[in-house]
């Protein structure tokens, strides 16, 4: 498992790091079989060049992700980044296994909805058995 990370203000890595593994994606990190992508949203749904340069580079097909996209969140709803990500992952055959998250980040990250959204993360990991239970401690930190 890897957290794969841009940040341009500091807030993606803060999230990053509460995360197993985190990378940033201008170290050209290479994919694993679980991925979390944690990408803030810039102007128009717009992704960070270097999201945008290390999501569009990768070639490995088949493997697993959830993401968090970080922004002005006043809902629930998925305007951002999450579209482009989704898109692109889904033509290479990798499936989203947990709901990603919407994260209102403005004026600051909303670190009660990204604790809930990680211990649900937890509780999906333990559960799902073969694959997640083998990574499930790697998580709790």
């Amino acid at each position: 498992m890897i957290t794969l990370y841009a940040t341009i203000h500091g807030h993606s890595k803060q999230v990053a790091d509460r995360l197993p593994n985190p990378h940033n994606v201008n170290t050209n990190p290479k994919v694993e079989d679980f991925n979390i992508f944690v990408c803030p949203t810039y102007g128009d749904e717009e992704l960070p060049l270097d999201m945008e340069n290390f999501l569009f580079s990768i070639t490995e097909r088949d493997k697993h992700y959830t993401a968090i996209e970080l922004g002005n969140y006043y809902d629930s709803s998925e305007f951002g980044v999450l579209k482009i990500i989704r898109h692109h992952l889904s033509s290479l055959g990798w499936k989203e296994v947990f709901p990603s998250l919407s994260l209102d980040s403005l004026p600051q990250v909303d670190w009660n909805v990204f604790e809930k959204w990680k211990i649900e993360l937890n509780i999906a990991w333990k559960d799902s058995g073969l694959y997640f239970k083998n990574h499930y401690s790697k998580l709790l930190s």
